[in-house]
């Protein structure tokens, strides 16, 4: 916690799988980012990139029930996560 009181989140996606228009944009993602760091994300144009920032950020949500494997985003399995995460 910092001095004026914020709370940072760490933020978790594992194992998340994204398929848009019958094709896999992203695949068996794996990532965390913890208070403080900063990343950069690299690819080619079309390599799922924007897509992963809007998994990241609530805009785009997966549907888990089309896919064969668990996939939880913040511990949270996504089938029973509304739409928005909440810190606990």
């Amino acid at each position: 916690m910092s001095s004026a009181g914020t709370r940072y989140l760490e933020v978790r996606l594992a194992r998340l799988s994204l398929h848009r228009g019958g094709r896999t944009v992203l695949k068996n993602i794996s990532w965390t980012i913890r208070p403080g760091e900063r990343w950069v994300l690299a690819g080619a144009n079309g390599a799922g990139k924007t897509q992963l920032l809007k998994l990241v950020a609530g805009i785009v949500w997966p549907k888990p029930a089309a896919r064969a494997t668990r996939q939880y985003l913040l511990g949270r399995q996504l089938s029973s996560t509304p739409f928005g995460i909440k810190d606990e």
